[in-house]
């Protein structure tokens, strides 16, 4: 008997993406990644497979893989390649990755398998104070203009289409260079670390409930996008400031952080305040509280 679904997910090697296999892994899915190089990733090859076709393949490739497939689809797209403030040279890696390479999958998508579900990841930094779309970098710029391709997907019903929002994911064996870990690793190394003016907001959720929410619409067979895309927001369990977060941290560990407060290291557009407005998604609730999250961190590191 085939898979009941096929689960297609670009960035599945990434931090929150490692955290989607495990939440799904169990279910009677077939779980495929489709990787920026197929001869250069690394996977544990009982979690999920590595797709035939990667980001270099043509288009004909692409649609020759997903008509091969005898299965119901589901196309997570998580992959990304972020920058904050970028520099020339990220202008063409965001692009390929952000906008030309899922493009032509999802493309190639709804003329093999038309009606299949895609789930787009969107970010906060979209919706600078709040507003429906106003970027704080060419990042969210970017974010935003795949969105809007792929609604011409979803308003022409080729592609039913879900765009989950999620904030500032954490947990463990996080090696991104972002705000969570490195502070953790000021604690652990007793480095002094910059920190803007601490006064930004950071929409917190750990990394487990973010897969898990997005499982859960993975799973969920009634989803209703009669209105082009249906864009929902996976909570956070946190709003905090960068300097209450510091706070918190030294009180759970006992130890005294190193860190410079300087307002002149925020960016043009920090956001200071939690961005409100978004749909929710129903029924979903954070398990894992921040006390919580922050305990784990600091034992992985024996603090």
């Amino acid at each position: 008997m085939p898979n009941l679904k096929t689960i297609i997910i670009t960035g599945a090697s990434g931090f929150l993406g490692r955290h989607l296999v495990d939440q799904i892994q169990d279910s009677n899915f077939q779980v495929l990644h489709l990787s920026r190089d197929k001869k250069k990733i690394r996977l544990e090859t009982n979690k999920i497979d590595v797709c035939s076709v990667d980001s270099h393949s043509s288009y004909q490739e692409l649609y020759d893989f997903f008509f091969g497939i005898n299965s119901e689809v589901v196309f997570v797209h998580l992959a990304t390649h972020y920058a904050g403030n970028h520099s020339p040279a990220d202008v063409n890696k965001m692009v390929v990755s952000n906008i030309e390479f899922p493009l032509k999958a999802i493309e190639a998508l709804s003329r093999a398998k038309p009606g299949s579900l895609v789930i787009n990841l969107s970010t906060l930094f979209q919706h600078f104070e709040s507003h429906y779309y106003s970027p704080t970098s060419l990042y969210a710029a970017t974010k935003e203009a795949f969105l809007r391709l792929l609604e011409y997907y979803a308003v022409f019903k080729l592609l039913k289409v879900v765009d989950i929002t999620i904030g500032d994911t954490y947990g463990l064996n996080d090696t991104r260079r972002k705000i969570f870990p490195l502070l953790i690793e000021s604690v652990s190394s007793g480095k002094s670390i910059a920190l803007g003016s601490g006064l930004q907001n950071l929409s917190l959720i750990h990394v487990t409930d973010a897969a898990r929410g997005i499982a859960e619409v993975i799973r969920d067979s009634s989803i209703d996008v009669a209105d082009g895309i249906r864009r929902i927001q996976i909570a956070p369990s946190n709003n905090i400031l960068v300097k209450d977060l510091v706070k918190r941290i030294e009180e759970i560990s006992g130890k005294k952080l190193l860190c410079t407060f300087d307002p002149l290291l925020d960016r043009k557009r920090e956001i200071y305040m939690p961005v409100t407005g978004l749909n929710q998604l129903e029924s979903f609730a954070p398990l894992i509280d921040l006390d919580t999250g922050i305990r784990q961190l600091l034992e992985q590191k024996n603090i």
